[in-house]
């Protein structure tokens, strides 16, 4: 067989091996060795990729063959087999304390064996940040500025500090949304497709516990402030129903947008329909602070580099310009959103003041959505960028500098709380006097391949403790 027709023939069993395996998921509990459990939602690329909602807040597109599946199989006993007896519930032997703390231990030194901080335990492993930290937190603070910008190289752990910011903001009491932004899924040119990732990975705290976007829905149906939702006319409509407990899954799927229609209303698949879903969001905002005792709503946006326009055709340049623009004004409660006149441009009609994208809706029989439902709307964004080439929309935003972590006092806190993780894991003898030689031997220009050399030089500690150190360490270099 012809070299090119064998190339031919792979590229088509791999593609349908994807195809086979990753749609198989869905639906399944799957463990990444990154982000921890979670449960399939979708697949893309022939399944060549997987969306995984983990179990942590985070949703994310990820390989098919970079999961394992964790679903328990219960299996009926065989004729042979006596089921074995179980005993009571009070004398049922649990694992001491410090059992179930070295299995958490062993859990933790796994995602640093891969240069990854335990995502449950983002702020007891973040290190060095506190100005920036401090700087976030006087943000959130701030009623008068709505976005932000944070800039960091690649490996300098700004997804790391957002996610951190994430944890950070459901604890102080805001609901907060996080999302990749990609050119070919989730563009600001599909204002459809960001609303959907912005309510699929939306959270709050409730009390002590942490829920999604529906539970926030049957919060504020069940309260007696739901007259004053009416302005934000989408999620009075949904609140009603939930309200007179009619609300059904087709009702929750399409206010999740992943129903296009429900009742003869939609949630249009256009990259003009960038009113309704701030409309919607600034709604979600407002509902948050005044009705729900919320500070309001955080919108983290991650991977804002791919809305550079050579990504983009020409034609759809503009409009990922203006739906960008739109979260800012509306996040900066500019109230030009809630009354200003539509003017025809084109094809296109626009407000006449800021030239945003306008498209009717069924739901105002025909008419215009405005941007913003309430001002202000208690909405923040912020925009994670990994180059310090802006465009021209985000020039006037503040910007918080995110730096690799080099200063040697950090990196040796760091090394030390990996050791103390590691001895609770291991229940090893090795003595702290060995890190300063271990530090002397690791990169410290690059903080992931630090964190996963402390870990290596600790293993050859445990596995050769009659060995020189020095030897060990320059063997695996």
């Amino acid at each position: 067989m012809p070299i090119n027709e064998k190339l031919q023939l792979s590229d088509m069993l791999g593609k349908k091996l994807s195809n086979m395996f990753g749609k198989k998921l869905l639906g399944k509990k799957v463990q990444h060795p990154i982000y921890g459990k979670g449960l399939v939602k979708d697949s893309r690329y022939m399944g060549y990729e997987i969306k995984v909602e983990f179990e942590n807040g985070l949703h994310r597109w990820v390989r098919y063959n970079e999961v394992k599946v964790v679903d328990e199989v219960v299996s009926a006993p065989s004729v042979s087999q006596k089921p074995q007896a179980t005993l009571p519930e009070k004398q049922r032997i649990l694992p001491p304390k410090f059992e179930t703390q070295k299995i958490e231990a062993k859990k933790i030194i796994e995602r640093l064996r891969l240069g990854i901080p335990p995502q449950d335990r983002l702020e007891e492993f973040t290190f060095g940040r506190e100005k920036e930290i401090k700087e976030i937190k006087n943000w959130l603070d701030d009623p008068n500025t709505g976005s932000l910008i944070i800039e960091g190289e690649y490996g300098s752990g700004k997804t790391h500090f957002l996610e951190y910011v994430y944890e950070l903001a459901i604890n102080k009491k805001w609901a907060v949304s996080f999302l990749e932004i990609d050119p070919q899924e989730v563009s600001f040119y599909r204002p459809w497709r960001v609303y959907e990732e912005i309510i699929g990975s939306f959270k709050f705290k409730k009390g002590d516990v942490v829920c999604d976007f529906r539970e926030f829905l049957r919060s504020v149906a069940n309260s007696s402030l739901l007259n004053l939702v009416k302005n934000c006319q989408y999620l009075y409509i949904v609140l009603r129903e939930i309200r007179d407990e009619n609300d059904t899954e087709e009702l929750y799927e399409w206010i999740e947008r992943k129903l296009e229609r429900w009742s003869g209303m939609r949630l249009p698949a256009l990259s003009t329909a960038m009113n309704i879903y701030c409309n919607i969001i600034s709604g979600i905002g407002w509902i948050a602070r005044k009705i729900l005792g919320l500070n309001g709503f955080l919108i983290l946006f991650d991977e804002c580099e791919n809305i550079e326009k050579e990504l983009y055709p020409y034609h759809q340049q503009k409009r990922v310009r203006k739906n960008i623009e739109a979260f800012i004004l509306i996040s900066n409660n500019d109230e030009r959103l809630i009354n200003e006149d539509i003017v025809k441009s084109g094809s296109v009609c626009c407000g006449e003041y800021t030239g945003l994208p306008y498209c009717k809706t069924k739901v105002l029989h025909g008419e215009y959505l405005p941007y913003l439902s309430y001002s202000p709307c208690y909405v923040k964004t912020l925009f994670a960028f990994s180059s310090s080439s802006f465009p021209k929309s985000f020039l006037s935003l503040p910007c918080i500098q995110i730096s690799k972590i080099k200063d040697e006092k950090t990196l040796r806190r760091i090394l030390s709380k990996i050791f103390m993780t590691y001895k609770q894991a291991y229940d090893t003898r090795i003595d702290e006097s060995v890190l300063p030689k271990i530090f002397t031997h690791l990169p410290k220009d690059d903080l992931r391949q630090y964190i996963k050399g402390a870990v290596e030089a600790l293993d050859l500690c445990r596995q050769y403790p009659n060995e020189k150190l020095e030897v060990l360490l320059r063997r695996g270099e």
